[in-house]
């Protein structure tokens, strides 16, 4: 999961420094805000994966090239869906959650 993004980050990441311009974007989950149980093994890759985003971030910079996560919230799906329906939306700002065609 995470060694590839790596791998494919070096081979891109060299023209986006020459341009002066790039972008890497990720995408985890809210375990690396609060790890999920029963999750070890993918809440230790996603944390992985915010450190490397974060050193790579500040390594780049100067470069003009941008690195970025997205840690979207919960999510409507089939596995989560009648625990999201018993709880408010009050933490939410917009007051209602999102969906994967969204997403």
């Amino acid at each position: 999961m995470v060694a590839s993004l790596i791998q494919l980050t070096d081979k891109l990441l060299p023209a986006m420094r020459s341009r002066g311009w790039g972008r890497i974007i990720t995408s985890t989950s809210s375990g690396v805000i609060a790890p999920i149980p029963g999750l070890a093994l993918s809440n230790a890759l996603r944390m992985s994966l915010l450190g490397w985003s974060k050193t790579l971030a500040a390594e780049v910079a100067a470069d003009g090239v941008t690195v970025n996560v997205m840690v979207p919230g919960r999510i409507a799906t089939d596995r989560v869906g009648s625990w999201m329906l018993s709880r408010r939306n009050g933490n939410i700002p917009l007051r209602k959650r999102s969906r994967r065609r969204v997403v």
